[in-house]
C-alpha cells in the first residue's frame, strides 16, 4: 500500500522483466487491486490491475472519491476517511494491490514496486499531471503513459 503514484515507464519495465523472469516479480503467481497511475487520466481515476501467470490486465476503475463532490459520497467514504487512505493533499488516491508468489521475498517485492513509485522531487513537480494514457501493443503486460519532456 502507498500513497505515490505508480511512474508508468518504471513500472511497465518492471513488469515486462518479470514476464522474461528476469526480477523479483517473477515468483508471483497472482495479484490484484488497484492502483493510482502518474497521468492526468490516474489522476481522475483507479487503475484495476489484475494478474494470473505471466498475464498482467490493467483498466481504468472507478472515479477517485476525492473527484465526486461530498454531497454525492455514499456512507462507505466515510470509512475510507477512517481507515487512514485518505490524504489531505491526494484524497483516497492511493496503491493497494495483493500479491501471491512462490517462494516470494517480500521485501524485495515491496523494494521493485516502491522503486517504480514517483519520488518526492517527480511528485512535488506536478508534470506527472499533464502525461496521457497510450494503450502498447497486445504482447505487452502494461499500460504505457507518453510522457512530456522533463519527467
Amino acid at each position: 500500500r502507498s500513497n505515490k503514484p505508480f511512474h508508468p515507464g518504471r513500472l511497465q519495465k518492471l513488469l515486462n522483466d518479470a514476464q522474461n523472469s528476469v526480477n523479483e516479480l517473477s515468483t508471483l503467481v497472482r495479484s490484484k487491486g488497484i492502483m493510482w497511475l502518474a497521468t492526468e487520466e490516474g489522476w481522475l481515476s483507479s487503475v484495476a490491475w489484475s494478474h494470473a501467470g505471466h498475464l498482467f490486465s490493467f483498466e481504468w476503475a472507478q472515479t477517485w472519491w476525492t473527484n465526486v463532490p461530498k454531497d454525492e459520497w455514499p456512507d462507505e467514504v466515510s470509512k475510507i476517511i477512517e481507515d487512514n487512505t485518505w490524504s489531505e493533499e491526494y484524497g483516497d488516491r492511493h496503491q493497494e494491490i495483493v500479491l501471491i508468489g512462490l517462494q516470494m521475498n517480500k521485501d524485495a517485492v515491496r523494494k521493485a514496486l516502491d522503486m517504480t513509485l514517483l519520488t518526492d522531487e517527480e511528485l512535488s513537480s506536478e508534470v506527472w499531471k499533464k502525461s496521457h494514457y497510450v494503450a502498447v501493443a497486445e504482447n505487452e503486460p502494461v499500460i504505457v503513459v507518453a510522457e512530456p519532456k522533463g519527467y
